[in-house]
């Protein structure tokens, strides 16, 4: 873990994306397409964002932070409401959205599970040079260990969800990307992560769930994505065509780049009457 790192770094949510479909990320990231409508996943990244930026200045008191956070969740909807329309399906969730908001918010101030005894430092700090990742705290404990803290919203968890929620996190390739991230940054090893997981339906739910990842297996991560990322460089550059992925449809519904591959073609004139390309 101690070599620096060479060659370009994407960020754990491109890679995600050119690892499951080489062909989305390149829609997405590359040429910019974007559908004419959003749905209640951005909206509910709005509203991830937004509580992201309550964390971000929580240290200047509630009121502060509020405010701060309030109006962050109407800018990044402005901005979504400028170049795409709701869709009909989630008029609903978009304006429950301000309200959802102060609740995650007023359950995290009233059952904060980050312990009192850990030093909690670089709140949202951006790293440039591993993919412009964005982490939004470091902490170190009473026993000295340090590690990235990540606050997960989630729209639903239903009670038998919980572990499986668990064992996700648990693998995340962002959560091993922010360990190699910091190791580097801060100069001493980094191989524990935590999450705090926070939703409000079916019930009220907020924990912090803590991670260890062996040496191997941070080092194994590593040796893949800096085969993608190498990867992802030689197709921005010309040097091959995109892949397609052989699965279009998962638990979560159709792929959002489906229509394009299958139904127009990539051809253009059809392409810009469902989607729009992002400036």
């Amino acid at each position: 873990m101690a070599e620096v790192t060479k060659g370009k770094v994407f960020s754990p949510s491109q890679t995600s994306v050119f690892l499951e479909c080489e062909m989305r990320w390149f829609l997405r990231y590359r040429q910019r397409y974007e559908g004419k409508f959003y749905m209640q996943k951005e909206i509910a990244g709005c509203v991830g964002s937004a509580f992201h930026t309550y964390f971000e200045f929580e240290e200047e008191g509630h009121k502060v932070a509020l405010q701060r956070a309030v109006h962050d969740f109407h800018e990044r909807m402005g901005k979504l409401k400028e170049v795409r329309q709701c869709s009909e399906r989630a008029s609903a969730y978009e304006a429950a959205a301000p309200e959802r908001l102060k609740k995650l918010i007023d359950l995290y101030v009233r059952k904060n599970p980050i312990p009192a005894s850990w030093e909690i430092f670089d709140r949202e700090r951006v790293f440039p040079d591993h993919g412009f990742s964005r982490i939004d705290a470091m902490y170190r404990t009473s026993m000295g260990v340090l590690g990235p803290l990540d606050f997960k919203t989630r729209g639903r968890l239903q009670a038998n969800q919980v572990d499986k929620a668990r064992r996700e996190f648990g693998t995340s390739g962002q959560l091993m990307h922010y360990c190699w991230m910091a190791s580097e940054v801060y100069g001493e090893t980094v191989n524990q992560a935590s999450i705090v997981l926070i939703t409000l339906e079916p019930r009220a739910f907020i924990e912090i769930w803590q991670y260890r990842f062996r040496e191997k297996t941070l080092e194994t991560w590593l040796a893949g994505r800096r085969e993608a990322w190498a990867d992802m460089e030689r197709i921005i550059a010309g040097e091959r065509t995109p892949v397609m992925a052989d699965v279009h449809e998962n638990k979560y519904g159709i792929c959002e780049s489906h229509d394009i591959c299958f139904k127009h073609g990539f051809e253009e004139s059809l392409i810009d009457q469902h989607f729009i390309v992002l400036q």
